[in-house]
């Protein structure tokens, strides 16, 4: 309850601040996993928080089942906005593991996932012959700042958008991690179907696949909406399932992206 009454007052206290409009669309990161193609506006900022919980079920029938409770309590990203092609990003989040078998439970207490310092660069704009909005995103998440054990890993991804009409549009992205614990690779692809209900109000559908060097591939789908308080002010709601084994059953969360204008 406490951690729910800060995020509040955070919203309440950065409302204010976003009063002054910007004619730029916000484009935010949140809440899919597909990255947006888009940059925020030189000299802004933009931060993009929020929590979720997602359950993962081991088993068959309740023999010998195992639910793995993954409570992210507040994934926050921000982003500056350094010139009109180029912006850095700082990432930071706050997570909690329980394990439940049967009748008992052990949780790992909230701890500090690696931070990570990324860039994101504009390449090309969409045009009329059919090319996507294009940026390219990179991420370096070292043991820093974090109360767990690992190695650094460095996220890397092509981000794309297509316009499919007045109200519908596209975004995918391609790319994969590079765990330097495992010295594995790990390829991601995700796309993102997006529709402009009204002005405020937009819907969401999306995939998103992961192939381990090490493992199987994974398969998940998430879903929500966006709704635009203002200009510079989003907040977000969503849920997901996932499709392959060893996947989470169910996911639900929320959040904000909050867009500060310079001066």
């Amino acid at each position: 309850m406490q951690r729910l009454f800060t995020f509040l007052v955070l919203i309440s206290f950065t409302t204010g601040l976003c009063a002054q409009s910007d004619t730029t669309a916000l484009a935010s990161d949140r809440p899919t996993q597909t990255a947006s193609a888009f940059l925020i506006p030189k000299g802004m900022v933009q931060i993009e928080s929020g929590f979720s919980f997602q359950t993962t079920r081991l088993g068959f029938n309740g023999f010998n089942e195992l639910n793995i409770d993954l409570n992210i309590y507040n994934s926050t990203q921000v982003r500056f906005g350094v010139s009109e092609g180029f912006e850095l990003l700082f990432s930071q989040s706050l997570l909690e593991t329980r394990l439940r078998a049967g009748g008992d439970s052990e949780g790992s207490g909230v701890e500090l996932v690696p931070t990570g310092i990324g860039a994101r660069v504009h390449l090309f704009d969409m045009n009329d012959r059919g090319g996507p909005q294009t940026a390219f995103l990179i991420n370096y998440s070292g043991p820093w700042l974090t109360s767990l054990d690992g190695e650094s890993s460095i996220d890397m991804r092509f981000n794309m958008q297509h316009n499919l009409g007045e109200s519908l549009s596209l975004g995918y992205n391609v790319g994969g991690v590079v765990n330097g614990e495992f010295n594995s690779f790990t390829g991601t692809a995700s796309a993102v179907l997006g529709y402009a209900a009204t002005p405020k109000l937009s819907l969401f559908a999306e995939f998103y696949m992961t192939f381990p060097e090490l493992s199987d591939s994974f398969l998940l789908s998430d879903f929500g909406l966006l709704y635009s308080v203002s200009p510079n002010f989003q907040i977000d709601v969503f849920g997901g399932v996932g499709i392959s084994d060893f996947t989470p059953d169910r996911l639900i969360g929320a959040g904000v992206a909050i867009r500060i204008p310079g001066k």
